[in-house]
C-alpha cells in the first residue's frame, strides 16, 4: 500500500515510512503492479475488465494486460458493449470519460476512444467561484487547512487568496523544544492539528531540523 497509508496505519512520519521501505530495497507502490491471486485470476472474463479493475483492486490497464496474457477472451457483456452503435456523442466531453462510461454501461476505454476519434476534448473546465467578503473575513483566523474545509476550497487557493490581500498568516507556530521532540513521532497531520497549524509547516519544520542536524 502507499507510504501515507502506512503511516496513518503505523502511527509514523510518511518520511520513516519512506526511509525504511527504501533500506530494505522494496520498490514504492504502484497501483498497476497488482500481485494475482488464483481468486483475482478466475475473474477475468466473466464480467467486463472495469468491474474486475474494481473488485480486484487493480487498474483497467492491468486486468487487460492481465487477461491477454492468459489468453481469456473479454467478457460477453463487454464485447456487447463494443459492438452497440454510438448514439450519445453529445455527451463525450461533459465529464470524465469513467462518468460517462458509467452513465452510458461502456467501458472507459470505449468511451475514451470515441471521444478521441471525435477529436473532442474535456469542456469539463471549472468555473472560478467569486470570493465573497464573509470568506474573505476569515482568512487567516484558522489554519489553512481548516478554513479551506470550511469553504469547500483547495488550500492553495485559500493560501494564494490570502497572501494576494496581504493577510498575514496568524496560526503561524511558535517552535518550541518539547514540540521539536515531537516531530516524526506522529503523523504530520495528526501533529498539525495538535499544535493548531498546517501540514505544510509541521512538513518544514521537521525538515529544518534534519538539515540544521547534518550540518552541525
Amino acid at each position: 500500500m502507499p507510504d501515507q497509508r502506512l503511516a496513518r496505519k503505523f502511527h509514523r512520519a510518511v518520511s520513516a515510512v519512506r526511509s525504511r521501505r527504501i533500506g530494505g530495497g522494496i520498490r514504492a507502490f504502484n497501483p498497476s503492479r497488482h500481485f494475482w491471486t488464483a481468486a483475482d485470476d478466475r475473474l477475468l472474463g466473466t464480467r467486463p475488465d472495469d468491474q474486475v479493475a474494481i473488485f480486484g483492486g487493480a487498474t483497467v490497464k492491468a486486468v487487460v494486460h492481465r487477461r491477454a496474457k492468459l489468453k481469456i477472451p473479454p467478457a460477453a457483456q463487454q464485447i456487447e458493449r463494443q459492438r452497440r452503435s454510438w448514439t450519445e456523442d453529445a455527451l463525450l466531453g461533459t465529464a470524465p470519460d469513467a462518468e460517462i462510461a458509467h452513465r452510458l454501461g461502456r467501458h472507459t476505454s470505449s468511451v475514451q476512444s470515441r471521444r478521441l476519434k471525435l477529436g473532442i476534448r474535456h469542456r469539463t473546465v471549472r468555473k472560478r467561484r467569486p470570493w465573497t467578503p464573509e470568506e474573505d473575513a476569515r482568512l487567516g483566523t484558522a489554519p489553512e487547512t481548516e478554513i479551506a474545509a470550511r469553504l469547500g476550497r483547495q488550500v492553495a487557493t485559500v493560501c494564494i487568496r490570502r497572501k494576494k490581500l496581504g493577510i498575514p498568516n496568524a496560526c503561524r507556530h511558535s517552535w518550541r523544544p518539547e514540540d521539536d521532540k515531537l516531530l516524526g513521532t506522529r503523523p504530520d497531520d495528526e501533529l498539525a492539528r495538535r499544535f493548531g497549524c498546517s501540514v505544510g509547516s509541521v512538513k518544514a519544520r521537521r525538515q529544518f531540523l534534519r538539515r540544521r542536524a547534518f550540518h552541525a
